[in-house]
C-alpha cells in the first residue's frame, strides 16, 4: 500500500471489504499527511488516531489493552476506545 502513497493506484478493494478495515499510520503526521489519499480510495474504512501514541507505541505500552482492542474489533467490527494501562 505504501507505493500508493506515492502516486501509484491503490489496490481496488470491495465495499464490504473496506467496512471491516482499520487503517492505521505509524504517526499523527504521516495519519494526517496520508489520511486524505487512502480516506479518497476506501470511504468505507476506518480511521482511527489515537492521542498521543502511535500504533506501534499502544503494542508495546500497553499489550493487554491493544490485544483487547483487537479482540473488540473481531468480535464487533467496531474500534472500542480502551484506557491504557500505562
Amino acid at each position: 500500500m505504501m507505493d500508493s502513497l506515492e502516486d501509484k493506484e491503490f489496490p481496488k478493494l470491495l465495499q464490504e471489504v473496506q467496512r471491516i478495515i482499520f487503517f492505521e499510520f505509524g504517526s499523527v503526521e504521516e495519519h494526517y499527511k496520508y489520511r486524505d489519499a487512502v480516506k479518497k480510495a476506501y470511504p468505507y474504512s476506518h480511521f482511527p488516531l489515537f492521542q498521543d501514541e502511535n500504533h506501534m507505541q499502544m503494542q508495546i505500552l500497553d499489550p493487554k489493552g491493544f490485544a483487547k482492542m483487537l479482540d473488540s474489533i473481531i468480535r464487533t467490527g467496531k474500534l472500542m476506545r480502551i484506557v491504557s494501562e500505562h
